[in-house]
């Protein structure tokens, strides 16, 4: 079989991978609703828009209005209209979401090691540029 194929199912089966296993690590949120805060943590300025959110993760407006929901109703972000503009809907991490951070911090620091573990610097360096040139490829479709 053709090395692409088979990196293109690698990539897919990762990807289910990965979201099994963090949907079975954390009992309080889903894997895509911890992707969500992490991309949230990425805006240091403000807090970030449900349409900020959207383009960061690639999703459409209404898979990440469905995300903040389910967050909103367990107590772990909050969202507010924006004072300039009413129409945009902003979302704040609450203390519950630090105290997630808190709560998984050393098992998700093992679990970062064990996933990379025997990898190095250079063959993370050479696989993230591959992975971000293929997402620029397919965001050029």
């Amino acid at each position: 079989m053709e090395d692409r194929r088979i990196l293109f199912g690698s990539l897919l089966s990762l990807g289910n991978l990965l979201q099994t296993t963090l949907d079975r690590f954390f009992s309080e949120i889903t894997s895509k609703q911890f992707f969500l805060l992490i991309c949230a943590e990425l805006f240091s300025e403000h807090d970030p828009s449900l349409s900020e959110l959207a383009e960061v993760m690639q999703s459409s407006h209404q898979n990440i209005k469905q995300l903040i929901l389910k967050l909103e109703k367990n107590g772990i972000v909050r969202t507010y209209n924006d004072e300039t503009d009413r129409r945009i809907i902003r979302v704040k991490t609450t203390e519950k979401k630090n105290l997630l951070d808190r709560k998984y911090n050393l098992s998700s620091s093992k679990a970062m090691d064990t996933m990379f573990s025997g990898i190095d610097r250079e063959e993370i360096t050479v696989t993230l540029k591959t992975i971000r040139h293929i997402e620029q490829n397919l965001l050029s479709v």
